[in-house]
């Protein structure tokens, strides 16, 4: 009970509301599960069925004992990768307690958006004190784009924003609370880390801050995107360092019991922490196909959107808005070190986002550097300097009141929008995230019996779970890993069963790409168009069900 006592009641409330938040943006996800027919299984897509059975596979085979993962959706030559490091330790979690890597996926996503909304919270009390730490932090995660009550979109229009709005990844509470596990994991890492190097001012021991320095590297090998935040951490020592000494008039200043040395001596670790972990990132990314392919890929979509610096920009809403001078002022007449560091978080992204293509960065990362944060700590503080010099309570809590009001007002029809959004997109996809019966055993007797990393032929569809529930490799099933997935590789497959190809062709065809398997399922049979099988190809059947044939080529 003394524990409970010393929780503060604003972090109760706080948790609370994060918990509805988090069951109001997954009551999508439970629906699209709970109207699964019985035919078929459901095996819990998160977010898209294509990163999602990658990120199974990645578990299963780390589950199975591999520290590096083969490339499994293309036949190809490549290099086995760690690039997925979150998913390698989930999977090295789900062989100790024995989890299916559905479930360690799951569990790991609660665990990460728990630790997530702690971090948000610690980070916010850090900046503006436990009063407004509450405040801070419910602001920041509640602030969205203004999609104003009338429905019209300030920001484009809504076609736009139903098919490639540039925040809908980040920019608002329902998807900032259910981000993919290894972004949330990421982001709390960073936030953990800038909590603990804040603490760390406050004492400034003969040691370096160790914590933070491993949460930064950690964070930046799991998500590399936060070492841009991390990074700042020595220009804004020197910065603030140097505005604080002239505005004190002092030649050396003392951080209470620490000193400037052992400060930029901490900042240079945590950035070359950071740093380490984002250059192994990137030597994984340049071990090529496929582990270039998702870097590339988002350049190419995000990159080419029209107006995205302005829409940026203005998705920051009332929050950024009321934000910016109290930030400014602390870049200009630095006070506090953390608070400096706070406010260049808060400016860096939207000042580097034009440079997005010269760095090689998707735009869209710049909205995953919880930018958030910052924006509802100034907010508040600047509502709260506002509010300290209204002398008359009643006339205090009725602007207190009209500044809820107006937030509420901005804030409600986004979220609702983009729930919406997110409801819609969910029921489209259910078609593409059930198993039916027939295949989900096939898969099964195939993981338990088959020969470990041997190429199954399928379709897509097949194609896309092999992997995450059997240690196989696919000929065709990803449309980002499979190497020319849209070209000559889906021409063989959709020729293979249409029993387009000569039988010599057809046979060469499984001898050139070392296939062991060929999986024959309703996909795969509705190529064929009634026009029967091949009769003299060298296969005989190794699994048979009602819907479900597998061959194995001799």
């Amino acid at each position: 009970m003394k524990l409970f006592r010393r929780i503060p009641p604003g972090f109760i409330i706080y948790f609370i509301i994060c918990q509805a938040l988090f069951t109001a943006a997954n009551i999508p996800f439970y629906k699209r599960v709970s109207d699964t027919p019985p035919e078929q299984i459901n095996p819990l897509v998160h977010k898209g069925p294509t990163d999602y059975f990658t990120y199974l596979t990645f578990i299963r085979e780390s589950r199975d004992g591999a520290w590096q993962v083969p490339a499994l959706y293309t036949t190809e030559p490549t290099q086995p990768s760690a690039i997925y490091v979150y998913y390698i330790a989930v999977g090295k979690a789900a062989r100790i307690f024995s989890l299916s890597p559905v479930a360690a996926y799951h569990i790991s996503r609660l665990v990460a958006a728990e630790l997530f909304f702690l971090s948000v919270y610690l980070v916010a009390a850090a900046l503006a004190g436990k009063r407004l730490a509450p405040w801070a932090a419910l602001v920041g995660l509640f602030s969205t784009a203004p999609l104003l009550p009338f429905g019209k979109a300030v920001l484009t229009d809504a076609q736009q924003l139903r098919t490639a709005g540039s925040w809908w990844y980040n920019l608002d509470p329902v998807f900032r609370a259910d981000w993919v596990p290894h972004h949330h994991f990421g982001v709390a890492l960073m936030l953990l880390s800038i909590y603990t190097m804040i603490r760390w001012y406050s004492v400034a021991g003969r040691r370096l801050p160790v914590t933070a320095i491993g949460l930064a590297f950690v964070s930046s090998l799991t998500y590399p995107t936060t070492a841009l935040v991390l990074l700042l951490w020595v220009p804004v020592t020197i910065w603030g360092i140097r505005g604080i000494r002239e505005i004190r008039g002092e030649k050396r200043i003392g951080w209470e019991s620490g000193n400037v040395k052992r400060i930029t001596a901490g900042a240079v670790c945590i950035a070359a922490a950071a740093g380490a972990g984002l250059l192994i990132t990137t030597r994984e990314i340049g071990k090529g196909f496929p582990w270039s392919q998702w870097a590339s890929w988002d350049i190419a979509i995000w990159n080419q959107q029209p107006n995205f610096e302005r829409d940026f920009l203005l998705s920051g809403g009332l929050v950024l808005l009321a934000a910016l001078p109290f930030a400014l002022k602390e870049l200009v007449k630095p006070r506090r070190l953390e608070r400096v560091f706070a406010a260049t978080w808060l400016i860096t992204p939207y000042l580097l986002i034009p440079f997005a293509n010269a760095l090689g960065i998707a735009k869209i990362r710049f909205g995953f550097l919880s930018q958030f944060l910052p924006a509802g700590v100034f907010a508040v503080m600047a509502v709260s300097a506002v509010l300290t010099k209204i002398s008359r309570r009643p006339l205090r809590i009725l602007t207190l009141a009209a500044l809820l009001g107006i937030f509420a007002w901005y804030t409600y029809p986004s979220t609702e929008y983009f729930y919406n959004w997110s409801a819609y997109i969910q029921q489209w996809e259910a078609p593409q995230t059930r198993i039916p019966r027939s295949i989900a055993e096939a898969v099964k007797y195939l993981a338990k019996n088959g020969e470990p990393h041997t190429t199954v032929l399928s379709d897509a569809a097949a194609g896309l779970i092999l992997p995450a529930f059997a240690p196989v490799r696919v000929y065709y099933g990803h449309e980002v890993h499979t190497y020319d997935f849209w070209g000559k590789k889906r021409e063989s497959v959709v020729r293979f069963y249409q029993v387009a190809m000569q039988e010599d062709e057809a046979a060469a065809f499984l001898r050139a790409n070392d296939i062991r398997y060929v999986f024959y399922g309703p996909s795969e049979k509705s190529w064929g168009a009634g026009y029967g099988w091949y009769r003299s190809l060298p296969l005989r059947t190794w699994y048979q069900s009602q819907d479900v044939t597998v061959f194995e080529v001799y």
